[in-house]
């Protein structure tokens, strides 16, 4: 295209740059402008005599609007003619190098001369050359998909409204209009974009509105989000009976998910057995972390129950809770909680309205980090993976000893003989996948937390997965980079990559393993350009988009530290942790960087390499001081601090199968901190960082 890539790393551009500029202040200046005025000339003539051909692929792509976030290097050098097909390029084209006569006059008259060659192209019906204007010499894909559209070529639309990243939901409506419906549902679910496309659809094409959104009810499904697919049909009334299943799902889950399908089935006027359950939970004593009182309280003051006389009952024990709680929940603000308090009140019972003080939040406690033991001895099954589910149970990974799901005192709900070293659980909490590692290859199963089926799904090579992901899109390590993988596809299907070998400036690659949350993902990645030194950076994309938010070059201190690293990990939020041990002092460091902190945190002795991490949280594992002690010390937080709020005591730890000892896990599932080691000791902490919700061995039955 016009102008063209600059070749090699970013310092060639910035040196022919420098060039440039030097020259057009020696008497050669006159020469360079002298060529560039018979170039304009030239392309002026062409497209006045509609040589389409020529005018096209000698034209010169005039730079963003506003410059967007692209460096324009000054060059000499006339652009390259273009080789390529004359159809807008679905992926961000290539702006090319500014010239010494490209100011202001030139970029508008150029400006108006193109204009007028894609409209005079689109009267001649040569629609893909005059996208093509509009697109990647105007940079106006807005324009050109418009134009693509109007001439009936809605997929091509699509795929060049999806790779310009415009709107969502208008990447959502015409890959559905133009019969791309699975590939709809992706854009939506990649996007976030359901609610505004349907929204959209339903001014114009009602039928094609709601075919969608049944799509999108098939694809909470199939990813295990039962209250998704609840809330993807119930702005429609005549569809909302067809997720009672959904709801009944979902009270099995426990947690927050039990309490927004409560009120969900009794607005659907349900048997006398829902609303027990719902005055159970709402009159109940909760223990702390599980959330779903705070849960059905909120949903309770949107969703008013079918039957007048159960809803002014519930109200009212809702109302009457929200003041005991001192509110509906952390998340929320001090006006939302007031204006759902309003809405439980208008509904209520007038005469214990009247008697009820606002809900006040309580303040935050301040106080010692928690100090815990866990079990005295070691459980007699290995601990490999678990996680503090929202129904209140463990799921524990055992190795070859299969599955468990347990209660907090440690009993066996449920078993599975499938062997499993590492659990990726589903972020609503509805499914979970088993791995099971054998040397490169992994066998990965699907877990349904509601109905307990366990089915294999499939064999991955060569592939390291996270720990957690959306319930359907799965991302793992390969030899390329990363990878976006479908797991309600019947085999491994690829839906997104990042990193890799293909990219202009070089080869990129995870540097050491990404964490992820629902909505972030980080990772540190080396890149070796094509010329010059290698590059290490720490990259965060915002999930489910994968839209890149930074990309920071590493300071000075983590790359000196290279040879002192114990590990250096990702978090989530776009921080690096970095852990380096001190021999001589018997000390270990943590340093925090890209975040905040009020200083390092040291510790004594050397730690366990490395240390663990899940999003924000980590957990740093130090063998317990003295000789023939095989007693470990844990300490862990979720964020940057200089003192931890955990410091966890693991007695009589074994070494691992390779003679040393083995460091202690943590998963950040929804509120809950979930910690494991080896040996079979399980504690796990609700939001506050100071509430044991379990602290077991786990043992054969």
């Amino acid at each position: 295209m016009g102008g063209g890539a600059a070749g090699g790393g970013p310092r060639r551009p910035l040196l022919r740059a420098l060039l440039a500029r030097l020259a057009l202040r020696s008497p050669a200046a006159g020469l360079v402008r002298g060529r560039h005025a018979r170039y304009l000339q030239r392309l002026d003539r062409a497209f006045r005599e509609n040589r389409w051909e020529d005018a096209l692929r000698d034209a010169v792509q005039l730079g963003a609007p506003g410059g967007g976030d692209r460096q324009h290097w000054l060059a000499l050098g006339l652009p390259a003619r273009y080789t390529g097909a004359l159809r807008a390029t679905p992926g961000v084209a290539v702006v090319g190098g500014t010239s010494a006569l490209s100011g202001l006059d030139v970029q508008q008259y150029l400006t108006d001369l193109y204009r007028a060659a894609a409209e005079a192209l689109e009267r001649e019906g040569r629609v893909d050359e005059a996208a093509f204007v509009l697109a990647d010499l105007l940079h106006r894909p807005g324009e050109a998909v418009a134009l693509l559209d109007r001439h009936g070529r809605t997929a091509q639309a699509a795929e060049l409204a999806e790779g310009r990243e415009l709107d969502p939901d208008l990447v959502v409506r015409l890959w559905w209009r133009a019969g791309e419906r699975d590939r709809a549902v992706r854009a939506a679910h990649r996007r976030g974009a359901v609610a505004l496309a349907v929204e959209r659809l339903t001014a114009t094409d009602p039928a094609a509105a709601r075919g969608l959104r049944l799509a999108w009810w098939q694809h909470c499904r199939s990813a295990g989000d039962r209250i998704g697919a609840v809330e993807a049909v119930w702005p429609e009334e005549e569809l909302r009976t067809s997720v009672v299943a959904d709801l009944r799902d979902a009270v099995a889950l426990g947690g927050p998910a039990q309490g927004r399908a409560l009120a969900h089935l009794l607005a659907l006027d349900v048997p006398a057995a829902t609303v027990r359950l719902a005055r159970a939970v709402i009159d109940g004593e909760e223990r702390a972390g599980t959330g779903r009182r705070a849960a059905l309280l909120t949903a309770l003051s949107e969703l008013p129950a079918a039957d007048p006389v159960v809803d002014r009952e519930l109200t009212t024990a809702a109302a009457r809770a929200a003041v005991r709680d001192g509110g509906f929940g952390a998340p929320a603000g001090q006006g939302t909680d007031r204006a759902r308090f309003d809405r439980l009140l208008a509904r209520a019972d007038l005469l214990a309205a009247a008697d009820l003080a606002r809900p006040v939040r309580p303040g935050r406690t301040g106080g010692r980090p928690l100090e815990l033991t866990a079990a005295d001895r070691p459980g007699t099954l290995p601990v490999l993976d678990a996680a503090y589910l929202d129904s209140g149970a463990l799921l524990v990974a055992c190795g070859q000893a299969g599955v468990r799901l347990l209660t907090p005192d440690g009993r066996t709900k449920a078993r599975w003989d499938t062997p499993a070293d590492r659990l990726v659980l589903a972020d609503h909490g509805g499914n979970a996948l088993v791995v099971a590692d054998h040397g490169p290859v992994t066998g990965v199963s699907r877990l349904d937390l509601a109905t307990r089926r366990l089915r294999p799904w499939t064999t991955l090579r060569s592939t390291a997965t996270l720990g957690s992901y959306d319930g359907r899109q799965l991302i793992g390590v390969d030899g390329q980079g990363l990878v976006v993988l479908d797991t309600a596809a019947d085999r491994p299907t690829v839906v997104w990559r990042e990193l890799g070998g293909g990219s202009a400036q070089g080869d990129q690659r995870p540097a050491g393993p990404p964490s992820r949350t629902a909505d972030r993902c980080s990772a540190v990645v080396l890149t070796r350009p094509r010329f010059g030194a290698g590059l290490t950076e720490c990259w965060t994309w915002e999930l489910p988009g994968w839209r890149l938010t930074a990309r920071v070059a590493l300071t000075d201190d983590e790359l000196r530290s290279a040879d002192a690293f114990v590990g250096l990990a990702a978090l989530a939020g776009g921080g690096r942790l970095l852990t380096t041990a001190d021999p001589g002092a018997g000390r270990t460091t943590l340093r925090w960087f890209g975040v905040p902190t009020p200083g390092p945190l040291i510790v004594d002795g050397l730690a366990v390499p490395p240390a663990d991490t899940d999003g924000d949280d980590w957990a740093l594992t130090v063998p317990a001081p003295g000789p023939g002690s095989a007693g470990l010390t844990v300490h862990a937080a979720r964020r940057p601090t200089d003192s931890p709020l955990l410091t966890l005591h693991v007695p009589a730890a074994p070494p691992g199968p390779d003679g040393r000892p083995t460091p202690v896990g943590v998963r950040r599932h929804a509120t809950t901190a979930t910690y494991w080691h080896r040996s079979g000791r399980i504690v796990a902490l609700a939001a506050d960082d100071t509430t044991v919700l379990a602290n077991v061995r786990v043992t054969a039955d």
